[in-house]
């Protein structure tokens, strides 16, 4: 039976590696003669056509599709024969870290591995050095200084990491939703996504409700939604007074700021030049106040896919720690203190 979970859980891994779902019957008996060769050393008197059928016919582990065409019976089943083939070996699990940590497709062998694991700490570890070497230019490097600047001596019932979180939001809204990068609409939309999930769990998802509203800001003239997006503003930074989120920002100043924005918006006689100026009065206002620099915040296109592979690993080493059997508390609390923060 060992063996023969060896056999799977290798074949599993070779095959989801190179991104096969489905294999013809020639690749697998070639590859089980090959394994046992290695393993047995007599695999010519093995009949491989049995071995196919005890495992595809009696177990139900590998199933015929079409004529002499394989794949496992359940993605699942792969993935987690892949991950035990991983778990078993640290220069494997270092491997699928170096090679696979950004890729989505491998986002369930990570958790199976931090499952099937006794220990996950060399695991996460391994995945946050590889996270941290994301950020790799000024830019990058500027923005998570101005997310520990933000948030530093905060109190308020929410953890750093999820007032970082949050504040990476706003940022990242920042970043995303100036004209110049609007035509990165696919990176905004998954790095929202990864922003939210992370509020969630560390905070609120109402901490994602402005990012939106940054956004729309820059391209909506409409007098009735510039005045609810403003309504949106005030809400949101009621909210973060009252949570302690950002450190050295007048709450009081910039909501009657706001209020008085409120109280000026060009109605739809006035022209669509005024209107849009107006607009990028408002959001320029609230970023004053979060000591946001447009021009410093202005991401290329590829450190914007960089970020967004960035907030995606990080998502990924929370799930995974929430998935592992076991993480020391010392490892974990550790991580967590290191999220979202500058490198030295």
């Amino acid at each position: 039976i060992n063996l023969e979970l060896a056999l799977l859980a290798e074949l599993a891994h070779d095959f989801f590696a190179a991104n096969e779902l489905f294999f013809t019957k020639d690749r697998i008996l070639e590859y089980i003669q090959v394994f046992l060769s290695d393993t047995s050393g007599d695999a010519k008197y093995i009949d491989t056509d049995r071995v196919l059928e005890a495992i595809a016919i009696q177990q139900g582990i590998l199933v015929e599709r079409a004529k002499d065409i394989y794949s496992f019976s359940h993605l699942t089943l792969q993935e987690y024969l892949t991950a035990k083939y991983i778990s078993q070996d640290n220069r494997r699990i270092k491997n699928l870290v170096r090679e696979h940590l950004t890729d989505e497709r491998w986002r369930e062998v990570f958790l199976l591995v931090a499952g099937i694991k006794d220990n996950s700490d060399e695991l996460l570890l391994s995945m946050e050095q590889e996270t941290q070497q994301l950020i790799n230019t000024p830019k990058l490097r500027n923005l998570l200084a101005w997310v520990e600047k933000i948030t530093d001596s905060t109190d308020g019932d929410i953890k750093y990491l999820g007032k970082r979180a949050i504040a990476i939001a706003n940022a990242n809204a920042n970043v995303n939703a100036i004209p110049k990068t609007y035509a990165y609409a696919i990176t905004k939309t998954y790095t929202n996504a990864y922003t939210y999930a992370i509020t969630k769990t560390y905070a609120y998802a109402y901490a994602n409700a402005n990012a939106d509203a940054i956004a729309n800001t820059y391209v909506i003239a409409n007098t009735y939604a510039i005045a609810e997006i403003i309504k949106d503003f005030l809400r949101y930074a009621r909210w973060l007074r009252q949570r302690q989120i950002c450190s050295q920002v007048d709450y009081d100043a910039l909501i009657s700021d706001l209020e008085n924005f409120s109280s000026e918006i060009p109605d739809f006689k006035q022209s669509l030049k005024v209107r849009q100026k107006f607009s990028q009065k408002l959001i320029v206002t609230w970023l004053s106040y979060f000591h946001i620099s447009q021009g410093k915040m202005i991401l290329s296109k590829q450190e914007l896919e960089t970020f967004d592979r960035y907030l995606y690993s990080n998502l990924l080493i929370i799930n995974t720690n929430e998935a592992a059997s076991r993480v020391t508390q010392a490892t974990w609390s550790g991580i967590e203190s290191r999220m979202f923060l500058p490198v030295d």
